[in-house]
């Protein structure tokens, strides 16, 4: 199994050695608030959605706990829960779906609160970066008033937060991006722009789905190590839903696999690489050592 975990390292080109510091301009990262227990934790988390059809169960009993300042990789699967299970977290499900378990953050029950009592923990204190760039952000606003709305939402307002936000994320030219529309846009700068909307409350948690999506390899890498560099300098924890093993093995502290609405393991990275208990899991593994043993 040790191949694996080699082969995995190997293949995200070593992500983890970034140096976060320089990234973001500062001289040390900041540091990790010290918390009585998780920062967020799930228990028997259950999601289904009703319609003409019947009952669809999408998430089926997760439970998982993350701590301040660490990072965890959901990965799996097109329609295993990923992302369903993280919309629910900041109530973002559609309206005939049901949740039920328990969601605290921050010692908080977030199950059961009313939207205006979830506003106050969502973009404030749980920021979350869209799959969808194109439709996420409003194609007819330019986007300095894009990103300005979400500081005055969650802070005093302060112009310079914008540029502040976007000089963070390696934006070289902020003054042309500010007065362009998405569509002018790549999708790696779309992706840096989600990330500034994201961080504009200064939330504990970065909830970050599928930010990698359609974009191209150094592209790719690009995102993870700010993202890197984001959770250093700000100390967040951060959840980070993707497909790819590759990627999540060279990003996350944790891993949580999911498979059909449910959780088949969960562990440290470096302990479910090397000693992984589930079918599904080591499937996955050997799918990376045949692409790794592939001809180029």
């Amino acid at each position: 199994m040790e191949s694996h975990l080699s082969t995995v390292r190997t293949r995200c080109g070593g992500l983890k050695s970034q140096h976060t510091s320089v990234i973001l301009g500062c001289d040390e990262p900041s540091s990790v608030p010290e918390l009585a227990g998780p920062l967020l934790e799930t228990r028997d988390l259950q999601v289904r959605f009703y319609d003409r059809e019947g009952c669809t169960h999408a998430v089926r009993g997760l439970s998982y706990s993350l701590d301040a300042g660490r990072s965890l990789a959901i990965i799996g699967e097109s329609g295993a829960g990923k992302s369903v299970s993280c919309r629910a977290i900041m109530n973002l499900l559609s309206a005939n779906a049901t949740v039920s378990g328990s969601i605290r953050f921050n010692g908080m029950e977030l199950l059961g609160l009313t939207e205006n009592e979830i506003r106050s923990y969502r973009g404030a204190q749980i920021g979350m970066v869209f799959q969808d760039t194109e439709q996420a952000l409003n194609p007819t606003m330019r986007i300095g008033p894009q990103i300005s709305e979400a500081v005055r939402l969650h802070t005093e307002f302060d112009r310079g937060r914008t540029f502040e936000l976007l000089s963070q994320l390696q934006v070289s030219a902020p003054e042309e991006l500010v007065a362009a529309y998405p569509h002018e846009l790549s999708g790696g700068m779309r992706q840096r722009v989600m990330i500034a909307i994201a961080l504009a409350g200064n939330p504990k948690l970065l909830i970050a789905d599928e930010p990698t999506r359609a974009l191209d390899v150094m592209t790719q890498a690009e995102i993870l190590a700010l993202l890197k560099a984001v959770q250093s300098h700000f100390g967040m924890a951060i959840i980070l839903v993707t497909h790819d093993l590759m990627l999540a093995a060279n990003f996350a502290d944790d891993i949580l696999v999911m498979y059909k609405g449910a959780a088949v393991e969960y562990g440290s990275t470096g302990q479910l690489l090397a000693d992984p208990r589930m079918p599904y899991t080591k499937a996955l593994l050997t799918a990376i050592r045949q692409l790794r043993r592939a001809p180029t």
